[in-house]
């Protein structure tokens, strides 16, 4: 590895090899490793201590916090076992379901009246004859005309059963709305960046319950 034979390598010739960049030993860039010459750090030496096998190292004088006494993440917002954001969303959405049945109550109480005539919904009649335009503007006009003619009915319908097609969107707005039962929102990493059937995940798993 140090690019010689085990004999003629060297501290050089081996942090040379470990700094050059080569993608099959796993040395992603270029290291330039700089050797100084030995000498004591402002003029102080390092005395290790020398403890033969059969002593035992006293442990040091600062007290060792245990994996027991570790600061434990706080607790979630719960209000009988669900979620408080859960909850504050389901809230929000009664009362804006709420506030949109009272403001349609209200104003199907202030226009109920006598005066039921539909006739200004009624589509007004071309102006211009067909034979005087041409093949792509007669299929435009037709189906402009067409559009006037349902959104003239959809309006009839919605004038003359307005709880009806008020209770109909509403329906259609919750089965949407539906999964927003289902939704989970998580900032932990683990959560979005693993699956649960992978093999970090599972190794994650085994070690929190065997070590916590």
């Amino acid at each position: 590895m140090c690019g010689a034979s085990v004999m003629e390598c060297t501290v050089s010739r081996w942090f040379s090899f470990m700094g050059t960049y080569n993608e099959d030993v796993g040395v992603p860039f270029h290291i330039e490793f700089v050797p100084i010459a030995a000498s004591p750090y402002n003029q102080q030496s390092l005395d290790t201590l020398s403890t033969p096998a059969a002593r035992s190292i006293q442990p040091p004088s600062t007290r060792v916090h245990v994996c027991s006494e570790a600061a434990h993440p706080g607790e979630k917002c719960q209000i009988a076992s669900i979620d408080c954001m859960l909850i504050l969303s389901l809230f929000g959405f009664g009362g804006l379901c709420f506030a949109v049945l009272f403001l349609a109550a209200m104003h199907y109480g202030l226009k109920k009246g006598p005066d039921n005539d539909l006739s200004d919904f009624k589509p007004a009649a071309g102006t211009l004859d067909d034979t005087d335009l041409g093949t792509i503007d007669t299929l435009g006009s037709w189906i402009e005309s067409q559009l006037e003619l349902i959104c003239a009915h959809y309006g009839q319908l919605c004038a003359k059963r307005p709880l009806t097609v008020f209770t109909f969107g509403m329906l259609t707005a919750l089965l949407c709305s539906s999964g927003l039962f289902f939704v989970r929102f998580t900032t932990d990493p683990v959560e979005l960046w693993s699956s649960r059937t992978s093999r970090a995940r599972s190794e994650k798993t085994f070690f929190d319950s065997k070590f916590g």
